[in-house]
């Protein structure tokens, strides 16, 4: 985990917080901890790698469009190069 360097103050509603906490509760993490997370996964996390994955598929979509292939057919090639 990186180094928490900055302060934030942050106002939520009653109804907000009320969710935070129950989740912060039944994973056994802070309230802190339960937003930043929220943050990560709004903001950063996965982002790129959801980017790439797009990008993959379209290039090997249009590789393979002139061969006749249909998307049931390239699904079952990345997931048979998967295993």
């Amino acid at each position: 985990m990186s180094i928490l360097e900055r302060r934030l103050q942050l106002l939520l509603s009653q109804e907000q917080y009320q969710r935070v906490e129950i989740e912060a509760e039944n994973v056994g993490q802070s309230v802190a901890a339960v937003i930043r997370e929220g943050i990560d996964l709004r903001l950063d996390r996965g982002s790129a790698s959801r980017r790439e994955a797009a990008a993959r598929i379209l290039r090997e979509t249009t590789a393979t469009s002139d061969v006749g292939e249909d998307w049931g057919d390239i699904k079952n090639i990345q997931l048979a190069e998967r295993a």
